[in-house]
């Protein structure tokens, strides 16, 4: 994440403005300004950790230090599925990330378990290598087929400073929204037992299969509010399509929660019989994740429409909140601890963006929303 500084998400927002008002001049020096942060700011951080590994001098250092090489090439692919989805190439986006490099890493890795002895951490970053690599040519070449239908321009103009303001403040709000996503199963396993941590994870992980609905939706939506906010603003057509998506949002994600309800313990059960034991953390999770879905894509609208500070703001407070209410229930409840500062903290942050929402755009999010004709 540090390796794109928000750039990522920033392009999405952005590039869907530019083409539409055929600001080709902006278009190209965004994507020019983009590129040269991200290359900057992942070789930095590569070479922050390259560092750290030099004087810790771990155990695992050679592999650690390919791993830190990788770095700026997973930067460069997430900068590159930011700019596709900002050019509505959903498809070209998301096949190189989420089909291509995972087939080759397992395909290359089921090879190298049959040719050699044992496939070490090392190999396996090598391989891990190829794959991102690999898709990487995939989305650079793609994206440069894009670029190559636009307009010419004589010259390229760039707003480096309000870029990088947007940027900024939407790093912060994915490093928040990470920290809430993770916080919960640290503190319990620094403050409670490892073990349960690791139950508590496998539950945790599990619920978030309702959220595969809202992250899709996002994905392919994105763009399409960007530009509806450009050229109309926030009317009806904005509201429509929210509560279109709000609509597919909520019922999709409610058939999977009632699917995971039934079938939860014979999932868990695929990660070892020990598991089962976090079917009741399970059931809690799927109710923070109904709340989630109940908000619709809220974070998203209020990124895609200017408001990335207050989404910033509220993911930092909602964090600093589920740091205490985990450090209070924790000692107390263990996991079933973890998962109710987990679902209160869900409710505060959903309930505070839906409100944003509502009085700076003017669009209600919700499912409870009423169709506008």
């Amino acid at each position: 994440m540090p390796g794109n500084l928000g750039f990522r998400t920033a392009v999405v927002r952005l590039l869907p403005s530019y083409c539409i008002q055929n600001d080709f001049e902006r278009a190209r020096g965004l994507v020019q300004f983009s590129l040269s942060v991200s290359i900057a700011a992942s070789i930095l951080v590569a070479g922050t950790g390259i560092a750290v590994v030099y004087i810790t001098q771990p155990v695992s250092a050679k592999a650690l230090y390919l791993a830190m090489i990788l770095i700026p090439f997973l930067a460069l692919s997430d900068l590159h599925l930011g700019l596709l989805r900002g050019a509505k190439k959903m498809v070209l986006s998301l096949a190189p990330t989420q089909i291509a490099r995972p087939a080759v890493l397992i395909v290359s890795v089921l090879i190298a378990s049959y040719l050699l002895v044992e496939v070490s951490s090392t190999v396996a970053i090598i391989l891990m290598f190829v794959s991102i690599c690999l898709a990487l040519m995939i989305q650079v070449a793609g994206f440069a087929r894009v670029k190559s239908l636009w307009p010419e321009t004589a010259t390229v103009k760039m707003d480096a400073g309000k870029w990088f303001k947007i940027a900024i403040a939407l790093f912060f709000a994915d490093s928040f929204y990470e920290i809430l996503n993770r916080i919960d199963i640290i503190m319990l396993g620094s403050m409670y037992d490892e073990s349960a941590s690791g139950i508590y994870n496998v539950a945790a992980r599990t619920s978030a299969m309702v959220s595969i609905v809202i992250s899709a939706v996002n994905a392919a939506a994105a763009s399409n509010i960007s530009e509806i906010y450009t050229t109309e603003g926030a009317g009806k057509s904005l509201q429509r399509l929210v509560s279109k998506i709000a609509r597919w949002v909520f019922w999709f994600s409610l058939l999977i929660s009632v699917l995971l309800a039934v079938f939860g313990k014979l999932v868990l059960s695929m990660f070892g019989n020990e598991f089962i034991a976090a079917y009741d953390v399970l059931l809690i999770c799927i109710i923070g994740q109904v709340i989630n879905s109940v908000a619709g894509s809220v974070g998203m609208l209020l990124n895609m429409t200017g408001n990335q500070a207050q989404v910033a703001k509220i993911y930092g407070f909602s964090a600093i909140v589920n740091v205490l209410l985990n450090y209070i229930l924790i000692p107390e409840y263990g996991i079933y601890g973890a998962a109710y500062a987990t679902i209160a903290t869900t409710f505060i942050w959903n309930a505070s963006m839906v409100y944003v929402a509502s009085s700076r755009i003017g669009v209600n999010t919700t499912v409870l929303c009423r169709k506008t004709s």
